[in-house]
């Protein structure tokens, strides 16, 4: 959609260009021998108005010397304005449109051209990512089915520590940034109920968070720490409010 966008601009600028070029040479034609003052040409005489606009070849040439704006103003536009003011009514158009209008939205084209190809590399790294992530859950089911000997659907701390012996298990957590120390502190992290066995999405969230490296592990130690804390916290609270209960309940015996 952009390329075609892009040749019918050119198409358009060369219309228009070509339409210009055809206006300025039939308006200047009884004009054509006059003498541009100021204006020298490589034979040392002084250029005319035919030496820019006499054909249409020289029309096309000297209109798009003066859209690179080479030399526009002092030596074509002003002294040829001097002896067809008319001739501004046509050529300041032309260099505000094709500047400001269809060079913008040339740039335009090419800017989302850009940015198209900048999303598509995003979703290709975001398709990479999740087949990357796709690809290392079902390595951490097929480990745990792997350790679970005893086919109860959770993995026992003893269970773990056999399974870190298989050297694929062991370089997998490596790769992950986790060594064998590191990863039964992830186990026992992961027990947030200490029951010293963990189930199967118990194991896969708690290796899947620290797979970016031991600093997530230590903030998923941490959550899991707060977690065990708040749990012991709302047991204290409880044993308090059975305690004041049942001394509001014998005022006598505490008497």
């Amino acid at each position: 959609l952009s390329l075609r966008a892009l040749v019918w601009i050119t198409l358009f600028l060369c219309i228009l260009q070509g339409v210009c070029a055809i206006l300025l040479v039939d308006g200047l034609r009884e004009q054509r021998d006059q003498t541009l003052a100021g204006t020298i040409a490589p034979n040392g005489l002084e250029y005319t108005i035919g030496d820019f606009f006499g054909s249409v070849p020289n029309a096309l040439f000297s209109l798009f010397q003066i859209l690179t704006l080479e030399s526009w103003c002092m030596g074509i536009v002003r002294p040829i304005a001097y002896h067809a003011p008319w001739t501004l009514a046509v050529i300041l158009p032309y260099i505000i449109f094709i500047t400001v209008a269809v060079l913008n939205v040339v740039t335009g084209i090419f800017v989302e051209q850009i940015m198209e190809a900048a999303k598509l590399d995003g979703e290709r790294l975001l398709k990479l990512r999740e087949q990357e992530v796709g690809a290392q859950l079902k390595e951490l089911r097929d480990f745990f089915h792997q350790g679970d000997s005893d086919d109860d659907g959770c993995l026992s701390v003893e269970e773990f520590e056999e399974l870190l012996t298989d050297g694929k298990v062991s370089a997998f957590f490596l790769n992950i940034g986790i060594d064998a120390h590191e990863a039964i502190a992830l186990f026992h992290t992961v027990d947030s109920d200490d029951s010293g066995s963990v189930d199967i999405d118990e194991f896969l969230f708690g290796v899947m968070r620290v797979r970016s490296g031991v600093k997530a592990l230590d903030i998923l130690s941490l959550t899991y720490d707060l977690q065990r804390l708040g749990g012991q916290v709302e047991d204290l609270a409880s044993l308090f409010a059975k305690a004041g209960g049942a001394a509001k309940s014998d005022p006598v015996g505490n008497g």
